[in-house]
């Protein structure tokens, strides 16, 4: 049994309403702060931010919490008119009070019976003790109508002073992951001794050994399958982890939601790689590293090698050309590898770690011992047994993730 090393960063916050959100870093697409809260708040009237708070009830006060000035937003107005039929909705506002605290905007708007109405947001915030006010006037809009704010929504950040509401704590995880090599599989070589010793001195052929190299081509096919089966299995935590997409390629067809014209296969092929880049990507967020493979069944591996006379250029990450294939190109390369293994509907996106660094490594190919012949007599019969003592192990479900493709057999034959 091999022990492989895996070290995570985690992090969690405690948000205002005593729930914690616990997530991996570095992570991409937020903040690595406690989340925005949404409070509403009365207009002409002063308002408590502290008070209002879930996190009040938790112990958040002035001396354990500020509010932070950059993420302050006024994001709309609950209001209700009188015009036409009368309604209760929504006005989006998007203010950010100044660096004072100070906030004015007007916003057109149409009522219930299509008038235009100017409201008109003015008010201030005190950061110091978290008290908000403002005023709503309204221009124009239907004769004898009546335009009434009721509440208006605010997001806030509440940064931590001193305690823990807020604040983010991060702590280093290291796990093991046991891999198991089975001693049990072997294969058994069916021959008589006399037979193997015929081969031997009339044609000059070791047997053992031609079967042995069959033997170990077959070996090798079964890492094969051990590997897709390992991935099908890692399939629900690459969705939960985002590296996963599914592409309907009928969609794409002439006839289809997204048709493309000409209707040719290549070009409904090409819609695989818009969900590559976005697996791969993710592959890269969550692991920090390019994945380098594509990992496919030999009919989806058709399918990408139609598309060999286009060119995508990623020079990096966040960098990349696109045009007909041609000398001189700088290429952020993925290779191909082809398996009758792999589901025909799938394609999967590998990162392979340097071969050191077992705490990078997303696929784990152990060698105990390599292919050798074991000889053993039971009752005056020879038997011969082919071993090798070998383990794939799948250990970082976030260094792969995978591409469904949807109504594939359509097009690949």
């Amino acid at each position: 049994m091999v022990t492989i090393p895996r070290i995570t960063v985690n992090a969690q916050v405690l948000n205002p309403d005593n729930t914690i959100t616990k997530f991996a870093l570095p992570r991409e697409e937020t903040l690595a702060r406690g989340a925005a809260e949404a409070i509403n708040i009365a207009p002409s009237v002063s308002n408590d931010l502290f008070a209002l708070s879930t996190g009040s009830a938790n112990g958040m006060t002035l001396a354990t919490n500020r509010i932070n000035k950059r993420y302050l937003l006024l994001n709309s107005l609950n209001v209700t008119d009188t015009a036409g039929a009368g309604s209760t909705y929504t006005i989006n506002l998007g203010i950010r009070p100044d660096a004072r605290g100070h906030f004015r905007k007007d916003i057109i708007q149409a009522d219930t019976a299509g008038a235009l109405v100017t409201y008109t947001v003015m008010g201030d915030v005190v950061y110091d003790t978290g008290v908000i006010q403002y005023n709503v006037t309204t221009v124009g809009g239907t004769a004898l109508a009546t335009y009434t704010t009721n509440f208006a929504t605010t997001n806030v950040i509440f940064s931590p002073i001193s305690g823990d509401i807020g604040r983010v704590k991060v702590k280093l995880e290291s796990t093991g992951w046991d891999v198991n090599i089975d001693v049990h599989d072997d294969f058994e070589i069916e021959l008589q001794s006399e037979t193997i010793q015929d081969f031997r001195d009339i044609y000059n052929v070791d047997v053992v050994r031609t079967l042995s190299m069959a033997i170990k081509q077959q070996i090798m096919l079964n890492k094969d399958f051990d590997i897709s089966f390992f991935l099908q299995a890692a399939e629900p935590d690459m969705l939960a982890l985002g590296s996963a997409a599914t592409v309907d390629l009928a969609a794409y067809a002439s006839g289809g939601a997204k048709g493309m014209q000409p209707d040719s296969p290549q070009n409904i092929f090409s819609a695989v790689l818009p969900a590559l880049a976005t697996v791969n990507n993710s592959v890269r967020r969550n692991h920090r590293a390019d994945p380098q493979y594509l990992l496919t069944g030999y009919r989806a591996g058709a399918m990408l090698e139609s598309l060999q006379d286009s060119a995508a250029n990623f020079i990096d990450g966040k960098n990349g050309e696109i045009g007909k294939k041609g000398d001189g190109i700088s290429f952020r390369k993925q290779t191909i590898v082809t398996s009758g293994a792999i589901p025909n509907d799938t394609i999967y996106v590998v990162y392979k770690g340097p071969a050191d660094d077992l705490s990078r490594s997303a696929i784990v190919d152990l060698v105990y011992q390599p292919l050798y012949v074991v000889n053993e007599v039971t009752n005056s019969q020879r038997r011969d047994f082919v071993k090798s003592r070998t383990a794939i192990e799948l250990a970082r479900p976030e260094a792969v993730g995978y591409i469904k493709l949807v109504n594939a057999a359509n097009y690949l034959y």
